[in-house]
């Protein structure tokens, strides 16, 4: 939802500059339009200087109006815009922090079973050699206890066969 969001917004936000750059562009070919228009109208105009002068006083304060009005209408159309991309980013700001606090918050989790596993298994390990060394001690005292049986038997035995010969 977040990043989505963000690059629609990034999307729009690169359509309407153009659009802006776009009617600035249709402004200023109106205003030279205009001008040149006006000129021409000038250097044609059978009317007396008087007249003209007044014409083109009213004509110069029409397009003056014109242009503001439309200086105008662009800078309003820009605050609009800004509005809503405000609005927009702020928005989208809670949605990108929750999604690093879950993200964060599942790190963590992650980090603690892993150390429990290690603990779980390094503690298997201890045990496991725990009894590893007592089966050890057993087989060895075992050992020990047959080979002591084992030497006594023989011992009992040679000397039998010594009372045996002396016979």
């Amino acid at each position: 939802m977040g990043i989505i969001d963000y690059i629609e917004a990034k999307n729009r936000e690169r359509v309407m500059k153009a659009r802006v750059e776009d009617a600035s562009k249709v402004g200023i070919g109106v205003l030279m339009g205009l001008v040149i228009g006006g000129a021409a109208g000038v250097l044609y105009a059978p009317k007396a200087g008087e007249e003209t002068r007044k014409d083109l006083a009213k004509k110069a304060q029409e397009t003056t109006d014109k242009v503001k009005a439309g200086a105008q209408d662009a800078i309003d159309r820009a605050a609009e815009y800004r509005d809503e991309l405000q609005s927009k980013v702020t928005a989208i700001g809670p949605a990108i922090e929750s999604g690093l606090s879950a993200a964060q918050k599942s790190l963590d989790d992650n980090e603690k079973s892993i150390k429990e596993k290690v603990e779980k298994v390094g503690e298997s390990a201890g045990k496991t050699a725990d009894d590893a060394k007592e089966a050890a001690k057993e087989v060895k005292d075992s050992a020990k206890d047959t080979a002591k049986k084992a030497g006594d038997a023989a011992k009992k035995e040679y000397k039998k066969e010594e009372d045996k010969n002396t016979k």
